[in-house]
């Protein structure tokens, strides 16, 4: 596949993402308030169900994202090496960064997922 066919679904998978993202956002604040579910439901979902949708979307979204940073990983070394008036790093330089950073990111992801799993505080017999 070309690359700007590439780039252009992975636009659109990326804004429907988001579309869906703000609608069940919406959905899940005003429509469905916490408190309402169990006695509310649209179009036979509950809040709970709007938010594993939104929950999907957002991995959907984090993913789309992330491959288009990736696949646009070349520009942004050169956009920063602009920015900070240096000369543009090398490919193999860019590619370290770009690895580290990722790692990094999944590390505190995941780290901090793991910390707030650790402070949950269970109440009475719930």
């Amino acid at each position: 596949m070309k690359r700007p066919l590439t780039n252009f679904w992975l636009d659109i998978v990326s804004f429907l993402a988001m579309l869906g993202l703000a609608f069940t956002g919406g959905i899940v604040h005003w429509v469905l308030p916490a408190g309402h579910g169990r006695t509310r439901s649209l179009f036979g979902l509950g809040r709970h169900d709007y938010g594993n949708i939104h929950f999907c979307l957002a991995l959907v979204a984090v993913l789309v994202l992330t491959l288009h940073v990736w696949l646009h990983w070349s520009w942004v070394c050169c956009a920063l090496a602009k920015v900070t008036r240096k000369d543009a790093p090398s490919p193999a330089r860019c590619a370290r960064w770009g690895a580290t950073i990722l790692i990094s990111t999944v590390a505190v992801l995941g780290l901090g997922l793991w910390w707030a799993s650790s402070q949950v505080v269970r109440y009475g017999n719930l």
